[in-house]
């Protein structure tokens, strides 16, 4: 099985791994700061692509 850090996740998987509430990750959603898919219903997200994008728009110069 592949780690998490390699596979989409979803909400509940993704507010886990970074340590945030859902509201913060709907908020970062719809502010455009982090990347998603949906399909039909789901909404799952790249945890590489989400971490480098919070590290991009971070303005204490990223995650450490």
């Amino acid at each position: 099985m592949e780690s998490n850090e390699k596979r989409l996740q979803t909400i509940p998987e993704i507010c886990h791994n970074l340590n945030i509430s859902s509201t913060t990750l709907w908020r970062l959603r719809k502010k455009g700061e982090i990347p998603f898919i949906k399909a039909g219903n789901t909404v799952l997200f790249d945890y590489n692509e989400v971490i480098a994008s919070l590290k991009k728009s971070s303005s204490l110069g990223g995650l450490k």
